[in-house]
C-alpha cells in the first residue's frame, strides 16, 4: 500500500495562465490581420499589447457588428479549410 500523494499546490506556487494557449488558428489569423496594409496604425498597438481588447456586441455600432461578423465568417472558413486539409493529409489524399 502506498502513501497518499499530494495533489494540492502550495499557496505561494507560481500560477500559470490557463487562457494563453498558442493555437494554430491564432497564428494564422494574426498573420493575415497584420499583413494587411489597411490597419497599420492598429498593428503597432496590437503587436505590443498582444490581442486587441474586445467589446460586447450590444455595445458596437452597426458598422462594427458587420465588420466583426465578416471577420468571424473568415475565421470559420479558415478553420474549416485547415480541418479539411488535415483530414485529406491524414487519409493520404493530397
Amino acid at each position: 500500500m502506498q502513501p497518499p500523494s499530494l495533489t494540492a499546490k502550495p499557496r505561494k506556487a507560481v500560477q500559470t495562465n490557463k487562457g494563453t494557449k498558442k493555437l494554430l488558428l491564432h497564428s494564422l489569423v494574426s498573420q493575415e490581420k497584420y499583413t494587411n496594409s489597411d490597419s497599420n496604425a492598429q498593428t503597432k498597438t496590437a503587436a505590443s499589447a498582444g490581442l486587441p481588447k474586445t467589446k460586447k456586441r450590444k455595445h458596437m455600432s452597426a458598422l462594427e457588428q458587420d465588420k466583426t461578423d465578416r471577420e468571424r465568417e473568415r475565421a470559420i472558413m479558415a478553420y474549416r479549410m485547415m480541418r479539411k486539409q488535415r483530414l485529406q493529409k491524414k487519409n493520404g489524399v493530397v
